[in-house]
C-alpha cells in the first residue's frame, strides 16, 4: 500500500512539474512583456516622449528576450526619432532600474535628430551592465545632454561591435560612413580600447556645382583608448556647463586624406601618413553641433550670412577654441595641394603640437619640410615656434561676436598691441630656397621674443641668421671684385637683438651684428629712452607726439675688414677708370681732410684714423654721441636729412684704428 501511495506521489509531481513547464513560457512571456512596457513608460515620463513596441518573446529555455518594433519620438525641435526592428537579449536580468546581460543584439537602427539621420544595421555588446532604458533613450542638446551623459557614465560591457554606421545631413548633402567599430571592455561609461577599419565623409556640391566640388574626407585604420562616451556626448549636444575633462587618452590614425574644392586656391588635396592624438581634453560647447551645420549649409550657398550671422560664426569659432586642449598632436608624411595658378604643393615628414590649448601653443615643430611651385621650391630640415600666444585675438574676436564691437571697427591702438599672436622664440634649420635655378641656403634662422604674456608688447626681440650662403649673382659687378678678393659665394651672419623696459622706456639695441667670412664683421650697439610702447602701434599725430619725446643716447659701432674693403674699393676704382692704388689713396686724404673740416680740428686723430683704415683695412672703432642739450631723435634725424653741416651739428664722432 505504502509503495503504491509512493507512486501516485511521484506521479503527481512529474504531473505538476510537466504543467508547470507548459504554463511558464506563457507566465514568462507576460512577466517579460510587463517589465519591457515598465521601461517605455519610464522613457515616457523622464523624456516626455511616445514610445511603442511590437511583440515580445521570451524563451525561457534559452533565457532570451526579443522585442521587435520599439520606437521613441522625442517631442521638440531638439528631439529625436529612434527606432529599432529587433532588441535580442540573453540571459537578461537586473536589480531595480539596472539592467545585466550576457549578450544584446540591437538590429536595424535609425536614429533622426533634426535634419541628419543615423543608420546602423547591427549593434552587438556583450557583457551589458547599466540602466535599463539606456538602449532607447533618445538623443537630446543642451541641457538633457547631462541626463544621457550621467546614464551612459553608468554603463560597462565587456566588448562590443558596430559592423557599419552611416549618417546622412539632409541639409549640407553630406554622407558620413564608419565601418568596423570595435570596442574593447568599458567601465562607467569610458572605452579602454576602441578600433575602426575605416571612416568617410562625403559633401555633394551646391545646386549648379560642378561634380568635381564635390569634399570628401577619409581615415584608415584608427586605434582609440580611454574613450569616455560621457565627455564626448556632453562636448557636442553642447550647454557649455563644466569643465574640460579628458575625452580621448591617446589616438592613432593610419592614413587621412583630404579632397576639398575652394573658390580661393582651387582644388586642395591633404593626406598624412599617421595621425597621433593625446590627452585630448573637451568641455561642453556653448551650442549644439548641429547649430554649426545650419550656418555652413547657408555659407555654401549663394546668399550671404548676415552681420548677426557672422557675429555668430566668430562665437563659435572662439567658443571651439576654449573649449579643447590637446596635450601633443602629430602629423607624419603630410602633404598639401592645390591649383591655384598653376600646382603648389608642400610636404612634411612631421609636423607636431604640444600643450594646446585656450588660444596658446606650448611648442609647434616639424622636420623635412619642403613647398614647390611651378618656378620655386623651399626647404627646411627642421623648424619649431615656441609659446605660441593669441590669446588677445581671442578675446577680441568674443568682443565682437558679443556685438560689444563693431565688425568694421578698427582697433585703437592700445587694443592693437595685445591682439597680434606672438611667439617666444621661432626657429628653422638647414634652410634652402631655390628660385629660377639660382639657391640661398641658411644653416638657421632665429627670432625670439621674451616678456610677460599678459604685456603688451614683449620685452625682448632677438633675430638671428646663421651661415647663409648663396652664389655671387652673375651680374653683379661687385662679384668679380669679390672673387678677386678670394671671396667665392656669399657666406654671411647676422644678429639683431632689441629690448624694452617698459618701466624706464629704454629701448637698447644690445646687438646688430654681420659676420661675413671674406668680406666684414660690424656690430652695432646703442640706446633710445623715452620710447612709449605704443609708439609701434601708433599713427599720425599721437605718433609724432610719442617720437618727438624719444632721445638718443650714444652709439658703438666697431668693424673688422676682411677682404672686403678692398673688393669695394676695386669696384668703385673701376667705375670712374682709376687704378686702384691710387683711387684708395686719393680716397683716404680726402676722407681725412672732409673729417676734420666737418667735426673740427679735435676730429683730427678720427680722420687720420679712418684714412689709415681706407688705406690698410684692419679694425675700426666709432663711438657715436649725440650733441648739445637737446638730443631728441627727430631733431637729431633732421639734422643728419641736411647733409655733412647737419652731422657736425648732430653727432660727435671718435674713431680709433687698430689692428684686425
Amino acid at each position: 500500500m505504502k509503495k503504491r501511495y509512493g507512486i501516485i506521489g511521484v506521479a503527481l509531481a512529474l504531473g505538476l512539474t510537466f504543467i508547470g513547464l507548459a504554463l511558464a513560457p506563457a507566465v514568462a512571456n507576460r512577466f517579460a512583456a510587463s517589465e519591457v512596457d515598465r521601461a517605455l513608460e519610464r522613457i515616457r515620463r523622464l523624456n516626455t516622449a511616445v514610445a511603442s513596441r511590437g511583440a515580445v518573446d521570451y524563451d525561457l529555455f534559452r533565457q532570451s528576450l526579443v522585442v521587435t518594433d520599439i520606437a521613441v519620438d522625442s517631442p521638440g525641435a531638439d528631439g529625436a526619432k529612434i527606432q529599432i526592428g529587433r532588441v535580442t537579449i540573453q540571459r537578461p536580468g537586473g536589480r531595480e532600474d539596472r539592467m545585466v546581460a550576457d549578450s544584446i543584439l540591437l538590429e536595424n537602427v535609425s536614429v533622426t535628430l533634426a535634419n541628419e539621420t543615423l543608420t546602423i544595421p547591427t549593434i552587438e555588446v556583450a557583457g551589458y551592465e547599466g540602466p535599463a532604458q539606456g538602449l532607447v533613450s533618445p538623443p537630446r542638446v543642451g541641457r538633457a545632454a547631462r541626463t544621457q551623459a550621467d546614464m551612459i557614465a553608468q554603463v560597462s560591457i565587456r566588448s562590443g561591435r558596430v559592423p557599419e554606421m552611416t549618417s546622412v545631413n539632409a541639409d549640407l548633402k553630406a554622407t558620413r560612413t564608419i565601418r568596423n567599430v570595435v570596442l574593447g571592455p568599458a567601465a562607467n561609461g569610458v572605452v579602454s580600447r576602441a578600433t575602426i577599419e575605416s571612416v568617410g565623409l562625403s559633401m555633394r556640391p551646391p545646386p549648379g556645382a560642378s561634380a568635381d566640388a564635390t569634399n570628401a574626407l577619409s581615415l584608415g585604420a584608427a586605434t582609440l583608448e580611454g574613450v569616455s562616451l560621457p565627455t564626448l556626448m556632453r562636448f557636442e549636444a553642447g550647454d557649455g556647463q563644466g569643465e574640460r575633462e579628458i575625452a580621448v587618452a591617446r589616438a592613432e590614425v593610419q592614413g587621412v586624406s583630404l579632397r576639398a574644392p575652394t573658390a580661393s586656391y582651387g582644388l586642395v588635396n591633404a593626406t598624412v601618413g599617421r595621425l597621433t592624438l593625446e590627452d585630448l581634453a573637451l568641455r561642453p560647447l556653448a551650442f549644439p553641433t548641429q547649430a554649426i551645420d545650419q550656418l555652413a549649409n547657408k555659407a555654401r550657398s549663394d546668399e550671404p550670412l548676415t552681420p548677426a550671422e557672422v557675429r555668430q560664426l566668430m562665437l563659435m569659432a572662439v567658443d571651439s577654441v576654449r573649449a579643447v586642449a590637446i596635450g601633443r598632436a602629430a602629423a607624419n608624411d603630410a602633404t598639401l595641394s592645390f591649383d591655384v595658378e598653376g600646382p603648389r604643393s608642400a610636404s612634411a615628414g612631421l609636423v607636431e603640437a604640444t600643450a594646446v590649448a585656450d588660444g596658446r601653443v606650448g611648442q609647434l615643430r616639424f622636420e623635412a619640410f619642403r613647398a614647390e611651385t611651378t618656378e620655386a621650391s623651399a626647404a627646411a630640415g627642421s623648424g619649431a615656434v615656441t609659446d605660441f600666444d593669441a590669446t588677445g585675438l581671442l578675446a577680441y574676436a568674443q568682443e565682437v561676436g558679443d556685438d560689444k564691437i563693431l565688425l568694421t571697427s578698427t582697433p585703437p591702438a592700445e587694443k592693437m598691441m595685445g591682439l597680434t599672436p606672438r611667439a617666444a622664440s621661432a626657429e628653422l634649420a638647414t634652410v634652402e630656397i631655390v628660385r629660377n635655378g639660382y639657391a640661398v641656403r641658411a644653416g638657421k634662422l632665429r627670432t625670439g621674443q621674451r616678456g610677460d604674456v599678459a604685456a603688451a608688447l614683449p620685452n625682448h626681440i632677438s633675430l638671428a641668421v646663421e651661415h647663409l650662403q648663396a652664389p655671387l649673382p652673375p651680374r653683379w659687378r661687385v662679384g668679380r671684385y669679390l672673387q678677386d678678393a678670394g671671396v667665392e659665394e656669399i657666406n654671411l651672419s647676422f644678429a639683431a637683438d632689441v629690448s624694452l623696459d617698459a618701466t624706464t622706456q629704454i629701448l637698447k639695441l644690445e646687438q646688430l651684428a654681420y659676420d661675413a667670412p671674406g668680406v666684414a664683421d660690424v656690430r652695432l650697439t646703442g640706446s633710445l629712452v623715452n620710447v612709449d610702447p605704443k609708439v609701434a602701434v601708433e599713427r599720425g599725430g599721437e605718433l609724432i607726439e610719442k617720437l618727438s619725446e624719444v632721445t638718443v643716447e650714444p652709439f658703438a659701432l666697431k668693424v673688422v675688414d676682411h677682404g672686403g674693403l678692398a673688393a669695394a674699393l676695386a669696384y668703385a676704382a673701376d667705375r670712374v677708370g682709376r687704378p686702384p692704388d691710387v683711387y684708395r689713396e686719393d680716397l683716404a686724404q680726402q676722407v681725412e681732410q672732409t673729417v676734420a673740416e666737418i667735426l673740427g680740428p679735435s676730429a683730427d686723430a678720427s680722420g687720420r684714423a679712418l684714412g689709415l683704415f681706407i688705406r690698410k683695412g684692419g679694425a675700426l672703432d666709432v663711438a657715436i654721441t649725440p650733441k648739445g642739450a637737446d638730443t631728441r631723435l627727430l631733431r637729431v634725424l633732421g639734422l643728419i636729412g641736411l647733409g655733412p653741416v647737419g652731422l657736425a651739428q648732430a653727432l660727435d664722432l671718435t674713431i680709433v684704428t687698430r689692428d684686425g
